[in-house]
């Protein structure tokens, strides 16, 4: 008979291995992005951390901590796995084409910049303004773009910056429309000589 053990070589995508993170876990399970030194559901000490076994190892969980007070078990997770979890499945579903709910994904990124309701987590933010302009969302592409000109969770890199910004003219984004000519006067003005050009398609 196989064991669980049998399959902890199965190659798996990235994608799918970040969406069975999330999902393979217990509807009360809690999920952190920092090393939590407290029980987040009671804010109890009784809280101790448990050996991580293979499958969290295999999926890239962090950390495993589960508290004696309420036995709730709390998960320490990247960020950008915690921004997952808050998605719908349909736009993380390996299985799904990368058909996603765009607009969805792009709510949730800007509640992440504003920190309603969650604390503001800019790097949960950028991934899902990158998962939602992937999906074709103007709007998302232009924050995007934005991240990468000004450097916010991400390396600063204005030519990827600038064809964002291009994707997002190209769908009549005011904002992008108005920014991306003095976007490529200024990348122009730093290589110092050559044309310039968006490289979207």
């Amino acid at each position: 008979m196989d064991t669980l053990s049998d399959y902890e070589d199965l190659p798996l995508t990235s994608r799918l291995r970040n969406f069975l993170a999330i999902r393979l876990r217990k509807p009360d399970t809690r999920l952190v992005t920092q090393q939590p030194d407290a029980c987040p559901s009671c804010c109890c000490q009784r809280f101790e951390r448990q050996p991580r076994g293979w499958l969290d190892r295999w999926l890239g969980r962090l950390g495993r901590y589960r508290c004696e007070k309420c036995f709730v078990v709390t998960l320490h997770v990247r960020s950008e796995l915690l921004a997952a979890a808050e998605t719908p499945t349909s736009a993380l579903d390996p299985l799904s084409g990368g058909k996603g709910d765009g607009e969805y994904l792009f709510s949730l990124a800007t509640r992440y910049v504003a920190g309603n309701q969650q604390q503001q987590n800019m790097g949960a933010a950028f991934t899902l303004f990158n998962q939602a302009a992937q999906l074709g969302h103007a709007s998302a592409q232009y924050n995007l773009a934005v991240c990468y000109i000004q450097g916010i969770s991400i390396g600063r890199d204005l030519q990827k910056g600038a064809d964002w910004m291009c994707r997002a003219a190209r769908q009549g984004h005011g904002k992008a429309i108005q920014a991306l000519p003095h976007l490529l006067r200024r990348i122009k003005e730093e290589r110092g000589a050559g044309s310039v050009a968006c490289h979207s398609t």
